[in-house]
């Protein structure tokens, strides 16, 4: 298991979300990938906000920096794009965290949860995003030493040597 899969899977638990996923933009701002994440809910409203062009991913790939939507059933800019696609996920708030990648491509860590509200710990947050932006550095940098290839995601996003 790659390590920013691991923290991913730590973050899940630690943040009491429902849902962590890893976005990476492709330098288009309407273009971007989930490259890990746990689980489909996540994915689905990540797949929303890539359909509508609006969202609290959107806005951490474009400008960096927290965004949130708190409760996706209730008034605010993001529900009314994304209440259809939240209802059927089970999503009801979705935060993005602008996070730095030794790439030139933008990322973001996308949390949800189940629940409406606000994060329980923004610095806890901010300390697991940082931890993920490590992670996958430590990726990044194991993949380019061992030139190792299979399924790792970074390829993607960073070309490696065949050996």
């Amino acid at each position: 298991m790659e390590l920013a899969q691991r923290a991913c899977l730590h973050a899940l638990r630690s943040l009491h979300v429902d849902g962590v996923a890893v976005v990476v933009g492709g330098g288009i701002d309407s273009l971007w990938s989930v490259v890990e994440s746990t689980g489909s809910g996540v994915r689905a409203i990540d797949e929303a906000q890539f359909d509508q062009g609006v969202g609290p991913v959107v806005d951490a790939l474009s400008r960096g920096g927290v965004h949130s939507a708190t409760d996706l059933e209730g008034p605010g800019p993001y529900g009314t794009f994304l209440a259809h696609s939240a209802n059927s996920a089970s999503i009801r708030a979705v935060f993005a965290i602008g996070i730095s990648l030794p790439t030139e491509n933008p990322a973001a860590l996308q949390l949800s949860r189940f629940a409406p509200g606000q994060l329980e710990d923004e610095t806890l947050v901010s300390q697991y995003a940082r931890t993920v932006a490590l992670a996958i550095a430590d990726d990044i940098e194991r993949t380019l030493r061992d030139r190792t290839s299979a399924r790792h995601w970074i390829e993607r996003f960073v070309p490696t040597e065949n050996t």
